[in-house]
């Protein structure tokens, strides 16, 4: 929702919470990217890029990210 991202500022945004995932009950293998949608299941794809650094998610492990951690500069 809005309230879980920081104002913009010069065209960036960020995470005001973590965003965790459930956890992985298989291998998902190693993520490189990400992609934000307007829904939970199929919707518009809003905004995309790449990790700055690729994760290895293994079974039982959740993929998460820190309040601040994921940024998305637009423009």
């Amino acid at each position: 929702s809005g309230s879980d991202w920081n104002a913009a500022s010069g065209g960036a945004i960020d995470n005001a919470v973590a965003i965790a995932f459930n956890e992985a009950t298989g291998s998902w293998g190693t993520i490189t990217h990400f992609a934000l949608f307007d829904a939970s299941s199929g919707g518009n794809m809003l905004a995309h890029g790449s990790l700055s650094a690729s994760q290895a998610i293994t079974s039982a492990q959740v993929l998460k990210f820190s309040a601040g951690d994921l940024d998305i500069t637009l423009g």
